[in-house]
């Protein structure tokens, strides 16, 4: 379908910049007497004599920590402006301040925060998306639907609730013409969740939802990737890949479109490469893309940022030689 093909169009040209991204992150972890290889795609360690020593003096590893310990110290700001100065209204913000205040708490913000920048310092992008999670909630019973008419049965369901979510830019893929998120037509984001997860959230899919095959081009992406971040905190060279851990899930793919003509409350499609289980229009009012995009270097015509680490790997590798 259309979302598959144009995935497998920025995949193509994306590839390059996730190498940049792995190597940006083996610095961050020590693995810097490493090289790349173009046609394995894989890191390798050059031979030396047995007398050479590799010593590694980490300072990416300390400018990084010390980047996200800054932006962290403090929790962001934010308040409740009252509607007029009466009692009631005064006493709604502050309502609304406490609502706010546990809501941080309840959704991990603090730890989600520090993902965000790590990413950002990385690999010079961090993506934030606040979505409704229909499995999330206190149990509720209603009546149960079969082909959109009540079928006289009820049926426990999930109240819902939003959440907070910060996703991997390895796992977006944007419109390949855009420069900036706000230009972007459309967005893509990719996943492995558990089989199970998914069922639940389509029922109606269930018998044709199955994990995803060993022999899949989208599994081999997957394990390359866990390969090659299983490789930094192992030790590089190290084969062992940890696949067990993904035989029950799937290559799961969620499109959202801006509104067009033809759509003019946007588009959301959600589906894997074989079908789609959801189809429709975007479900949230603003009909915008439900992403956030902070870049540590913008590059301007470029959609996704540079990272810190980048600039001064050159750097690093002479002190080490030194």
């Amino acid at each position: 379908g259309l979302m598959l093909r144009r995935f497998d169009e920025v995949r193509r040209w994306k590839r390059r910049m996730e190498d940049q991204w792995f190597t940006d992150i083996a610095f961050y972890l020590s693995h810097q007497w490493v090289s790349w290889n173009d046609r394995t795609r894989r890191f390798e360690t050059p031979q030396s004599p047995t007398w050479r020593v590799r010593l590694t003096v980490n300072y990416v590893l300390m400018m990084v920590d010390t980047l996200v310990s800054l932006m962290t110290k403090n929790r962001p700001s934010r308040g409740v402006i009252p509607a007029s100065d009466e009692d009631k209204d005064v006493s709604n913000a502050r309502v609304c301040e406490k609502l706010l205040e546990s809501r941080w708490e309840d959704e991990r913000a603090e730890m989600k925060l520090r993902d965000l920048i790590l990413w950002t310092a990385l690999t010079g992008n961090g993506f934030t998306s606040r979505e409704w999670n229909t499995l999330a909630g206190e149990d509720i019973v209603g009546p149960e639907y079969k082909n959109g008419a009540e079928t006289g049965k009820k049926k426990n369901y999930k109240l819902g609730e939003q959440e907070l979510r910060v996703v991997s830019p390895f796992n977006i893929f944007p419109d390949a013409g855009a420069t900036d998120l706000h230009e972007a037509e459309w967005i893509i984001e990719t996943s492995f969740p558990a089989v199970e997860k998914i069922r639940d959230r389509f029922p109606e899919h269930r018998d044709s939802l199955h994990p995803e095959s060993s022999g899949s081009l989208y599994r081999q992406d997957l394990d390359y990737s866990m390969r090659l971040l299983f490789e930094f905190s192992a030790g590089v060279g190290y084969d062992a890949r940890p696949t067990d851990d993904i035989v029950d899930r799937l290559f799961l793919l969620k499109m959202y479109g801006r509104p067009t003509r033809k759509f003019p409350d946007g588009y959301c499609v959600i589906g894997t490469p074989s079908q789609i289980l959801y189809k429709g229009p975007n479900p949230y009012d603003h009909h915008d893309l439900p992403y956030c995009h902070l870049k540590y270097t913008h590059v301007p015509g470029a959609f996704f940022g540079q990272s810190m680490v980048a600039p001064i790997r050159g750097l690093q590798v002479e002190y080490n030689k030194s």
